[in-house]
């Protein structure tokens, strides 16, 4: 499988490619999810995410993710 995802960003229609293996986003992927969550650009980049959970949180945000799908993670999180 492919390493290669996009998501298309609804506002402005620009496609943002990552690399699911990424330790670390780019600026230009941190930008599309502070402006999709609403939060400042500063938080994200102390958090250090992966471009994985980036795109996770994205695809959350464009409904991708099924709401049941992800209350299901969540509560697998807890348990841990």
């Amino acid at each position: 499988m492919s390493r290669a995802r996009y998501w298309d960003h609804p506002a402005t229609g620009e496609r943002i490619w990552f690399n699911v293996y990424d330790p670390e986003a780019t600026g230009e992927q941190l930008e599309a999810l502070a402006w999709a969550e609403d939060i400042e650009i500063d938080d994200l980049l102390e958090a250090s995410l992966s471009a994985r959970a980036v795109l996770y949180r994205l695809n959350i945000f464009s409904e991708k993710v099924p709401l049941d799908v992800e209350i299901g993670r969540a509560s697998c999180r807890e348990k841990v």
